[in-house]
């Protein structure tokens, strides 16, 4: 199938648009190969599909003048290792990005995380300072003991996401009503 690249006033903006859809609703059927293949592909998506969230939210204004963002792990998320790989070879909204492992105890000012993704070990208290200025990602993490402003969701085959608008409000985080309109799900009042 072809798809027709919008021209003239806003293409850019309809070329943008029609990438990240395309990137988060790439289909995970079965390929040949084994089991391990195939999870490495799902965690490169998700990976893949982070960094896509990641271009359509805006931070404060303290977060927005640091040189690069750094990308915090905790609980083993699917996503951390595509995630540290990836990082080389892009940037997020100019800027460079690291991706850090790192339990609750290892948090300091001298290395903020500006996004927390938490993987399906996480045990966050809520009681982390640095929680309230991140924008937390929930990645393959038990539902009962988070609360992060976007959850990714594997639905038949594909990976999408969901957001909690409420959370992200709280912690100073704002998205693109671009990406709003691809979320499977969108919690939380509109402001």
């Amino acid at each position: 199938m072809f798809t027709t690249v919008p021209q003239g006033p806003g293409s850019r903006i309809g070329a943008i648009a029609a990438l990240l859809v395309a990137t988060l609703t790439a289909s995970l059927a079965p390929t040949p190969g084994n089991a391990t293949d195939r999870h490495t592909d799902e965690a490169s998506l998700r990976a893949a599909v982070v960094l896509g969230i990641l271009r359509y939210t805006g931070w404060s204004q303290a977060v927005d003048r640091q040189p690069d963002i750094s990308l915090c792990t905790m609980g083993e998320p699917e996503s951390a290792h595509p995630l540290k790989q990836a990082v080389k070879k892009v940037q997020v909204k100019g800027k460079s990005a690291t991706v850090n492992d790192l339990s609750a105890d290892q948090q300091n000012a001298a290395n903020p995380c500006h996004v927390v993704i938490y993987g399906p070990d996480a045990r966050p208290t809520g009681s982390e300072d640095f929680l309230k200025t991140a924008l937390t990602i929930c990645d393959g993490c038990k539902s009962a003991h988070h609360e992060a402003a976007i959850t990714l969701v594997r639905r038949q085959n594909r990976i999408g996401f969901e957001v909690d608008l409420k959370q992200a409000n709280s912690s100073g985080i704002t998205f693109s009503s671009s990406l709003l309109e691809l979320a499977a799900k969108v919690e939380g009042a509109r402001q």
